[in-house]
């Protein structure tokens, strides 16, 4: 199976600390838990939720078990770095959701204040922190309020936006 893993430089997990080998497996120690044990990566639906500095294409293997925001297997490799990420892509991604957050603020005055922390987060390259406040002020243009279902689903049809986004935009796909 075909999926994805956000890594901090030198193929490092951001959690975890581990430094994915450049060749060869990876294989879980004991039963697959999410958070706990196994070989997490992602669907390019849950992306958003894990914005880093380098995305790798991984191949799973063996056992494969499904949570709400990631995919975890008894086995993995890295394929390859998904180069355009790293080279213009994760700017372009920020700068997109500031632009979509001063357009939802202009309909809620309320965030109106986040517009101007998007800019400044993906400005400052924080490509994670544009895109979370794009979700966050998603949801509550689309609920007028900050929390509750509507808010959630605005929130997450926020972040299904950004994860079409980041398909077109690199050609991602998982099988």
């Amino acid at each position: 199976m075909r999926a994805y893993k956000f890594l901090s430089g030198g193929r490092r997990a951001p959690i975890t600390g581990f430094r994915w080998p450049e060749s060869g497996w990876v294989e879980a120690n004991g039963p697959l838990e999410h958070c706990r044990c196994g070989v997490h990566a992602c669907r390019v639906e849950h992306l958003p939720h894990w914005i880093g500095p380098e995305l790798w294409e991984l191949e799973l293997d063996g056992e494969v078990i499904e949570a709400a925001d990631a995919v975890i297997a008894s086995r993995g490799r890295l394929v390859r770095r998904v180069d355009e990420w790293s080279a213009g892509a994760a700017k372009d991604f920020a700068e997109t959701c500031a632009r979509r957050v001063n357009a939802l603020a202009s309909g809620a005055p309320s965030a109106a204040e986040r517009a101007a922390d998007a800019a400044v987060s993906a400005a400052q390259g924080w490509v994670s922190a544009a895109a979370y406040i794009a979700a966050v002020v998603a949801g509550e243009a689309g609920s007028e309020s900050r929390r509750g279902a509507a808010y959630q689903h605005h929130f997450l049809a926020e972040r299904a936006r950004q994860a079409r986004w980041l398909h077109d935009r690199l050609g991602l796909t998982d099988t």
